[in-house]
């Protein structure tokens, strides 16, 4: 199921496209048709004070954005496909001529990297999934899914929410889940991250594979990020500390610094499967890189 947060962030999207189609010379891509039919209804259900946010904030993008020559360009909606694989464009616009392509990442009042999930770490470190590496890493975070879930029979038996343990006893996600998973994402990442090849593919994997600008819509104001010609790093530190169990430091050595914080993207426990539906909030906490802001 799609979380609030995807809904409006797709109706944002759909506002920018929506503008940019207005104008002469845009045409739009199978796939952004195909998209644009989809998220309309999204748009549609917005109360009508975001809809007009969403509008406006659209209008002043596309003023910013299309430079002087610009007479046509084909607009394209990226998959989560490609986000998965390191593009995190969500809108493409292409000019005729010799105008530079330009990629959009569209953020809805969150300033985050990625929503990444802890089974697929060595697949975000470069690594294929079933190949040694990774059977050995799930291998190990099923064990620790496995104590949770023993635990928390015993804590609260026939317990299918999580919030049943938490009324028991406020700090067992912590202790049981958070911290043991970041305890092992945390060994795992010094492991691996020693490799240059390894720290660069997961700081691509984390921060984007392609030169792009960040949009992020906070109530009336846009900010504008220029995610471009960023400095791959070769090594990175990586912290964990049980004052605050959730949470992981990354520090890598062209200056950027990120926190990944574990939480549960579910509410509920999954006794079929028996892994708990978690996810990190990766967060930038230093990017040397500028910004520009528009209010509207």
């Amino acid at each position: 199921m799609e979380n609030i947060s995807d809904q409006t962030g797709r109706a944002f999207e759909f506002a920018i496209v929506s503008e940019l189609a207005r104008l002469s010379g845009i045409t739009l891509t199978s796939r952004a048709s195909d998209a644009q039919l989809r998220d309309r209804a999204k748009f549609e259900d917005l109360d009508s004070y975001r809809k007009q946010v969403f509008q406006e904030a659209a209008k002043a993008l596309v003023q910013t954005l299309l430079v002087d020559g610009v007479n046509s360009a084909s607009v394209d909606r990226l998959s989560d496909d490609e986000a998965t694989a390191g593009d995190v464009t969500d809108i493409r616009i292409s000019p005729t001529g010799m105008h530079p392509v330009v990629n959009l990442s569209i953020k809805n009042n969150h300033h985050a990297l990625k929503h990444q999930r802890p089974p697929s770490l060595m697949q975000q470190l470069g690594f294929a999934k079933g190949s040694p590496q990774d059977y050995e890493y799930r291998t190990q975070l099923q064990s620790v899914f496995d104590t949770f879930y023993v635990a928390s029979r015993k804590l609260v038996p026939g317990a299918t929410m999580f919030s049943q343990l938490k009324d028991v006893d406020d700090e067992f996600i912590n202790r049981q889940l958070y911290a043991p998973v970041c305890e092992l994402v945390t060994a795992t990442l010094r492991k691996y991250l020693v490799n240059d090849i390894v720290c660069k593919t997961f700081f691509r994997f984390l921060v984007g594979n392609t030169d792009y600008i960040k949009v992020v819509l906070c109530q009336r104001r846009l900010k504008l990020t220029n995610f471009a010609q960023i400095p791959t790093p070769s090594g990175c530190d990586a912290n964990y500390s049980r004052a605050k169990p959730s949470y992981i430091y990354l520090a890598f050595d062209n200056n950027w610094q990120i926190s990944m914080r574990l939480h549960t993207a579910s509410s509920r426990l999954d006794e079929i499967e028996q892994i708990p539906s978690t996810k990190f909030d990766t967060q930038p906490m230093r990017m040397p890189l500028q910004s520009t802001y528009i209010q509207f």
